[in-house]
């Protein structure tokens, strides 16, 4: 089994705060954002408008294809949408309701809601 990232760990149980960007508190976006301007060097101003608005930067991937740092994107009830970062493992990274944690994509519930995963094209 692939091992998890080795930044995982510091971003696990941030406070959830709608809006939220920094390590007071984080929402989904927020909580991604942080990790790729930390962890990667890119500024990303929202990880969904990036994805739609800025394709040649990210490539849609399929789940066997999936590598630390790809981003998944979740279809909550109709309209919402959640995001998460693959950490390995077939973990992610996501923040939701109180905090920051890891979820199981072999989980019922996030493996029949991915709607998308994206990759940071090189």
């Amino acid at each position: 089994m692939m091992q998890e990232a080795s930044w995982t760990e510091q971003y696990i149980g941030l406070p959830y705060k709608e809006f939220g960007r920094s390590r007071a508190g984080v929402d989904c976006w927020g909580l991604v954002c942080m990790v790729y301007n930390e962890q990667y060097n890119r500024v990303l101003d929202n990880p969904i408008l990036e994805l739609k608005g800025l394709r040649n930067h990210w490539e849609p991937i399929a789940k066997h294809e999936m590598k630390v740092g790809d981003i998944i994107v979740f279809r909550v009830g109709y309209v919402n949408k959640h995001v998460g970062i693959y950490v390995g493992g077939n973990r992610f990274l996501h923040a939701e309701h109180t905090m920051s944690e890891l979820g199981r994509l072999s989980s019922s519930r996030w493996s029949s809601s991915i709607y998308s995963i994206y990759r940071w094209k090189k």
